[in-house]
């Protein structure tokens, strides 16, 4: 397989992972055995120290056992250190609204970064044609350029080494090495719409062209440079464009479609609006005119105006809410109720959260964190809080210290970066004590109440559903 051979003794494995701790994606098929197995070998040349991980789905029963018993025995074999984690993924997907795929595909993501941390490097097994099937995936989907482009090589702490190889070239190179592989029996089905791709329509374009795969490898190239150097433009407009709790409309003015289409998308992402190209569309639309305003949402604007774009509410669809409590004693517990009425055209509706208050140790309240990590709203420094709670909603000017800055920054901007839907941010709590903000949910918690190392006393404050 010389075409593997080239592609992971090039100059893009000393570039990337030349002395790096190598974290690999081992499912056990047989472009990832041939990842391993290639940089086992090159691990002294390198001076790799290599490491794998292994997602086991519990989709196919028997046969997801079997992989994780193939991965541990070559691991074992190879002398490669391997991390396994179990994930019931269709039990996931369906508690989270999300497709099998794509809750499997973020669970392997969520494990692989795990595992990395802060220094490590990421590489999977994608081959070009992974690549060519999620370019015609995104063409039946609909994208715009950057979807053309398909799976990027190097992304932050993760490459993909086997991009420019051919599933069929892995399975010769594992052929001729030896190396046996497992073979997922879900590939075959087609019922998932990539297998349908990968099955029935990829063919069909060798069928055409023999070499479709490399004519595919140079349009990708070729995609990619017009996309980094759109993107280069767009990030340098973007940072010009930054106001404080608005948008500057002057550094874009006169650009043509390309360029505004771009920053349209930045702006929904900035102010938590869908993504959807029908909201792209008219913010472009907007920026062209520089003037005038689009409904987002249900009195909610963007407003371009005096050369600013910036985030207009006609009426607030959450009334303003706000409870005062004592603080519960060490080691005690306390519930209260939030009340507020969302408003919606010409109805209104009452809504109640029940929260509960409990006061912990340091360790107790670690370990109760995990516990509840999905009713968890806040962990607070009990000895820092000044006084009583008070439990309300954003005010205008609210500012916020996060632990990592020195600085304060307004919610609004917080909000903003963090792109928090603008549903989201009408009904977030935020805690204050008697001297200021102390946490504000979907933002976190404040610099002085922060649990840190010198932490004796915690606040758990939790959702009770």
């Amino acid at each position: 397989m010389s075409n593997n051979k080239k592609c992971l003794e090039d100059k893009f494995l000393t570039e990337h992972l030349q002395g790096k701790r190598v974290v690999v994606g081992f499912s056990g098929g047989a472009d990832s055995v041939s990842l391993l197995y290639r940089l086992v070998e090159l691990r002294e040349d390198l001076s790799l120290t290599l490491e794998a991980v292994h997602l086991n789905h519990c989709l196919r029963g028997e046969e997801s056992l079997r992989d994780e018993n193939f991965v541990r025995d070559f691991c074992q074999q190879y002398g490669v250190s391997l991390q396994v984690k179990q994930v019931d993924v269709a039990k996931l997907a369906a508690e989270t609204g999300l497709s099998v795929e794509t809750c499997g595909r973020e669970e392997r993501y969520r494990f692989f970064e795990e595992a990395a941390g802060t220094d490590g490097m990421i590489a999977t097994a994608h081959t070009l044609s992974d690549n060519m099937e999620t370019v015609v995936f995104h063409m039946i989907r609909g994208t715009a350029l950057k979807g053309l482009c398909g799976i990027p090589a190097a992304r932050g702490n993760i490459v993909r080494p086997l991009l420019q190889c051919t599933r069929e070239s892995v399975e010769d190179y594992c052929r001729r090495k030896e190396l046996s592989f497992v073979t997922d029996s879900s590939n075959l089905s087609t019922d998932y719409l990539r297998n349908k791709i990968r099955a029935e329509i990829i063919p069909k374009f060798f069928e055409i062209n023999p070499s479709a795969d490399r004519s595919f490898a140079r349009m990708v190239t070729a995609l990619q440079m017009d996309e980094e150097y759109l993107d280069r433009i767009v990030r340098g407009l973007w940072d010009q464009m930054q106001g404080d709790g608005f948008l500057w409309l002057e550094p874009i003015a006169g650009k043509p479609a390309v360029i505004l289409s771009r920053i349209a998308a930045k702006i929904l992402e900035y102010f938590g609006f869908p993504l959807e190209y029908q909201n792209v569309d008219r913010v472009a639309g907007l920026l062209h005119t520089g003037e005038g305003r689009q409904e987002m949402g249900r009195n909610v604007y963007l407003r371009a105006k005096e050369s600013r774009l910036f985030l207009e509410e006609a009426a607030r669809e959450t009334a303003f809410f706000r409870l005062e409590t004592e603080l519960p004693k060490a080691g005690g517990t306390s519930k209260i109720t939030v009340a507020y009425t969302e408003v919606s055209g010409n109805f209104s509706v009452c809504r109640n959260r029940t929260l509960k208050l409990q006061v912990l140790g340091r360790e107790d309240a670690a370990h109760l964190e995990k516990i509840y990590k999905n009713l968890l709203i806040f962990a607070l420094d009990y000895d820092t809080i000044i006084g009583k709670l008070v439990f309300r909603q954003k005010l205008s000017g609210d500012r916020l210290k996060t632990p990592k800055s020195n600085g304060t920054k307004t919610v609004k901007k917080f909000f903003n970066e963090k792109k928090v839907p603008v549903a989201d941010r009408r009904r977030a709590l935020v805690v204050c004590d008697d001297a200021e903000i102390l946490a504000v949910e979907f933002l976190g918690v404040g610099k002085r109440a922060a649990v840190t190392e010198d932490t004796k006393r915690v606040l758990l404050i939790t959702e009770m559903r």
